[in-house]
């Protein structure tokens, strides 16, 4: 499977998918703006933490025409200040709100899954925006509050993940699902 990860970071969320999904699973690009980010992604290839890949630096001006046809999953890390309680709770009119793009480029690339990770207080927007517009792309949705604490690590942080599908999707470890 080839992913795509735009809201990259330092590749956190790519490692967990390779985690989970071992060899059959490919990054085959990165879109990440903030140089200091960019640069521990790039060492973390270049240690072997992550797979070699292009790494953009805008994701509005991204090339998906590039990757349409490409990528089995797309995983985005959005900026959470939108979103975040420790923020202003500007929400979609905050211009750090990466949705509307993220929801263009998944209908530029077409990609089977969508792999989506952010703060609790998004689940308004969520709820309101994201799930309704995945819905009408033809996603199927499923999503959960997870804290670090219950995956070992020593704080109790809480994040959003949100697992899409469409019907047909390539299936890890298996050939297409039937329509």
């Amino acid at each position: 499977m080839n992913g795509l990860a735009i809201c990259a970071g330092i590749g956190g969320i790519e490692r967990g998918v390779r985690a989970a999904l071992g060899s059959d699973y490919r990054c085959i690009g990165y879109c990440e703006r903030e140089t200091t980010a960019a640069s521990v992604l790039v060492a973390n290839m270049e240690a072997g933490r992550l797979d070699a890949a292009p790494v953009w630096d805008d994701v509005f001006t991204f090339p998906s025409e590039l990757y349409r046809g490409r990528v089995d999953i797309l995983t985005a890390g959005i900026p959470c200040q939108p979103h975040s309680v420790a923020g202003k709770g500007l929400g979609a009119d905050d211009p750090r709100d990466l949705w509307p793009v993220t929801a263009r480029l998944l209908r530029d690339i077409e990609p089977g899954w969508f792999l989506l990770e952010n703060v609790p207080g998004i689940l308004r927007y969520y709820h309101g925006r994201i799930r309704p517009e995945l819905h009408a792309m033809g996603y199927r949705v499923a999503e959960a509050l997870v804290t670090a604490a219950e995956v070992g690590a020593p704080h109790k942080r809480e994040r959003l993940f949100v697992l899409a599908d469409r019907a047909g999707a390539r299936v890890w470890g298996q050939h297409e699902r039937p329509r």
